[in-house]
């Protein structure tokens, strides 16, 4: 193949050497020259920097007859960023048969910067073969960038299989970036079938951003275990982030049978942020008791803040009527007041009372 390669170039005009850098909106005619000058340039350049120059420019300019000589590239360079270079060209191709090359380096190659491309780079081409490297890549790689890159990349793909593998990596990796990773990957994919690990971070994950992300997730899945995991983050997550984003989670739902922990947030909870998140939520939610509270607070809370979010919310809230308890749901009840905490020092965000 290389042979082959090789003898391609023998045919390029004379002067293409110098001309790899090309210019702005050049004709369809030079731009051809231009891609052949950078093939060459990819092939014999003398310095890394004049190979990862043709890598690149090849990989903008989406030419595909480059393909072969990108992944001799990919798999031969002596230079860690032309090989790193060549893996995101390869994932701007979006050529299914540059799967087999990518998955290699990305489980193969010795630099976490090639795999961390190679792994964007199987996302990119959106072909489900990719799934399976990206899965075992992002189980098995030493590296957490890698890993991290891998779950992302498996949002591209909305199958049962990068669901499991996203889930699994949520409740096992030892990085909370990845865990991290993994839970904003899940919101876009909006998988059911990662309902108990989105629940399980959210309960018990040492990361307050990995909860976070893991409340963000499940918004969309549709399960009568949802809005009791929030109501319990809400109700007791000693982060205020958390709770802030229980409550926004909450209102995008829309579920009647959380207005009572959301009123209750409103009323008691010790961080101004999560009241108002709370009065946010409620006036999505709409209903009588959101609206009774939303008017109370409105008009009568001590802080500036919460009369402010209570009185915006009021004014957007769906005209009365129009939001309803779901069938055969029981309403919620009302959790009592928890009793206050004191501030610790060195934390962010007022404590919970």
């Amino acid at each position: 193949m290389l042979l082959v390669l090789v003898a391609g170039l023998t045919m390029a005009p004379p002067g293409w050497a110098r001309s790899c850098a090309g210019i702005p909106r050049e004709p369809e005619d030079q731009a051809q020259e231009r891609i052949q000058a950078c093939i060459a340039q990819l092939r014999f350049g003398e310095t890394r920097a004049a190979r990862e120059q043709a890598a690149r420019i090849l990989g903008e300019m989406q030419a595909k007859v480059a393909y072969d000589f990108l992944v001799v590239a990919l798999k031969q360079d002596q230079g860690d960023f032309v090989r790193a270079i060549a893996a995101e060209a390869l994932g701007r191709l979006e050529l299914a048969e540059a799967v087999g090359p990518l998955g290699e380096a990305l489980k193969g190659d010795p630099r976490p910067s090639v795999r961390v491309n190679a792994a964007a780079a199987l996302g990119a081409i959106e072909k489900a073969e990719a799934v399976a490297p990206l899965a075992q890549g992002l189980k098995d790689d030493a590296d957490y960038p890698v890993r991290v890159a891998a779950a992302r990349a498996l949002a591209r793909y909305k199958v049962p299989a990068s669901a499991t593998a996203l889930g699994d990596v949520l409740v096992q990796d030892r990085r909370y970036e990845v865990r991290a990773a993994a839970a904003t990957s899940l919101a876009v994919l909006g998988a059911q079938e990662a309902l108990n690990a989105l629940k399980a971070a959210l309960k018990a994950d040492p990361v307050p951003l990995v909860k976070i992300e893991a409340a963000r997730a499940l918004v969309p899945l549709k399960d009568n275990s949802v809005g009791p995991a929030l109501t319990e983050a809400l109700r007791s997550d000693p982060t205020r982030a958390v709770r802030q984003a229980a409550a926004e989670v909450l209102g995008r739902r829309g579920e009647q049978t959380t207005a009572e922990p959301l009123v209750a947030a409103l009323q008691y909870d010790g961080a101004v942020e999560v009241r108002q998140a709370a009065a946010a939520a409620l006036g999505r939610l709409g209903g009588d008791l959101a609206r009774k509270a939303l008017t109370y607070f409105a008009a009568n809370s001590e802080i500036p803040q919460v009369r402010l979010a209570a009185g915006n919310a009021l004014a957007e809230m769906p005209p009365a009527g129009a939001a309803t308890e779901k069938a055969g749901e029981p309403p919620a009840a009302k959790p009592a007041p928890a009793t206050p905490e004191p501030a610790q020092p060195g934390t962010s965000g007022a404590a919970k009372p």
